[in-house]
C-alpha cells in the first residue's frame, strides 16, 4: 500500500521526525522542527564554512591586537592570561543567567576539558611568544601549518576520508602559508625561538580542534567554550610564573581596553563560531578553510602596523584562497 504523497515518508529517520513534530504541543514547534529535519547536508556544509571564515576573521585581530598591547609595555604572557581571565569572567554570569544548565559538568567529562584547558594554554600562550619575536605575517602563517597536523590526526583518530581534493587543498594552502609567511625572501627576520613558539602553537590549536570536533558531539558549543577556558586558566598562571610576568601588572588604560577585544573578538566570538562549525562540517576541511587567517591578518597588520606586503605574499595570499575554494568542492 502507498502512502499519499504528500505525507511519504522515504526513510524510517523521517518516520521517526514525523511523529517528533505530531507529537510537539504548538504549531511554531512543529514547524521549526520539521524545518530543520529537512535541510540539506549541502546546506549546512555550506554554514559551516561561513562559520569557519567568520571565526577566522576574528582570529586575525590577534596578531595586530597584540602587537599594540606589547607596544604598550604589556608581556606577552600577561596579555594572554589577562584576556582569557576577562573571557572567563564574561562568559560564565551569561551562563548563569540564560543557561544554568551547561555549567553542570557530566560525570566522565573532566578529562576531555582538562585535555582541552591544556590544549588551549599552549596555543593562546605559544603564539603570543612567537608574535613578540617575529612579524605577525610570519607568525600567523607559520602557526598555520596546523591544518597538516589535524588532518593527519583526524584521518586516524576521527577516521576522515583524506581524498586527492583535500591533499590538493592542504598542500595548496600550506605553500600559500609559506609565501605570506616570507620565508623565501631575504629581508624577512627570522627567530629561531619564535618559529619554535609558532609550531607550539599550531601543535596546541591542532589537539584543540580535535579535541572540540570530539565535544561537540556530546556538549553544546557555549560548554565547551566556557570550560576550555575554565580548564586552560591554570596552565596559564604556571606559565606566567615560568616567564616571570606578573598577572596582575600595571596596565595603561589603552592595553585594557586592547585586552578586553582580545577577549570578546578573537576568544569568545571567534572560537565559539569555530566550535558551531565543527558540528557541521569535518575538522580538516574547517582547519584547511581556515588558512585565510594568514591573509586577512596580514592585510590588518598592513592597515594597523605598517608591516608591508611584497609580491611573493600577495602571490601566497592568492594560493591559500585558491585552497579554500578547493575544499569546499570536495565531496562527501
Amino acid at each position: 500500500m502507498r502512502h499519499p504523497r504528500s505525507i511519504r515518508p522515504s526513510t524510517a529517520n523521517e518516520y521517526f521526525t514525523l511523529f517528533q513534530v505530531l507529537s510537539l504541543p504548538t504549531i511554531g514547534d512543529k514547524v521549526k522542527l520539521y524545518l530543520a529535519s529537512r535541510r540539506s547536508p549541502i546546506n549546512n556544509r555550506r554554514l559551516g564554512y561561513l562559520l569557519v571564515i567568520t571565526a577566522t576573521a576574528c582570529w586575525a585581530s590577534l596578531g595586530p591586537l597584540g602587537k599594540l598591547s606589547f607596544n604598550l609595555g604589556v608581556g606577552p604572557q600577561t596579555v594572554v592570561t589577562l584576556r582569557t581571565i576577562t573571557a572567563i569572567v564574561i562568559v560564565f554570569p551569561v551562563l548563569l543567567v540564560h543557561q544554568r544548565q551547561l555549567l553542570r559538568l557530566p560525570r566522565g567529562s573532566l578529562p576531555l576539558f582538562i585535555a582541552l584547558g591544556l590544549s588551549v594554554a599552549i596555543n593562546y600562550s605559544s603564539f603570543f611568544q612567537a608574535v613578540a619575536r617575529l612579524q605577525v605575517g610570519v607568525a600567523t602563517s607559520l602557526f598555520y601549518l596546523y591544518p597538516v597536523l589535524v588532518t593527519v590526526g583526524a584521518r586516524f583518530t576521527l577516521k576522515e576520508r583524506f581524498p586527492l581534493e583535500k591533499a590538493t587543498a592542504l598542500l595548496t594552502t600550506v605553500f600559500g602559508c609559506s609565501l605570506v609567511s616570507g620565508v623565501w625572501e631575504n629581508s624577512v627576520s627570522i627567530s629561531a625561538v619564535g618559529i619554535f613558539f609558532a609550531l607550539a602553537s599550531a601543535s596546541g590549536c591542532a589537539a584543540y580542534t580535535l579535541l572540540v570536533k570530539v565535544a561537540v558531539r556530546e556538549h553544546p558549543p557555549e560548554r565547551v567554550l566556557a570550560y576550555s577556558l575554565a580548564f586552560a586558566l591554570p596552565f596559564l598562571l604556571l606559565a606566567n610564573l615560568l616567564t616571570r610576568e606578573p598577572v596582575l601588572a600595571p596596565c595603561p588604560l589603552p592595553a585594557w581596553g586592547i585586552i578586553l577585544l582580545l577577549a570578546l573578538v578573537p576568544t569568545l566570538l571567534g572560537y565559539y563560531l569555530f566550535a558551531l562549525a565543527l558540528r557541521r562540517i569535518e575538522s580538516s576541511r574547517a582547519s584547511i578553510t581556515a588558512t585565510v587567517e594568514p591573509v586577512l591578518a596580514s592585510l590588518l597588520a598592513y592597515a594597523t602596523l605598517g608591516e608591508q606586503l611584497s609580491a611573493l605574499q600577495i602571490l601566497g595570499m592568492s594560493l591559500i584562497l585558491v585552497g579554500a575554494v578547493l575544499i569546499q568542492q570536495e565531496r562527501g
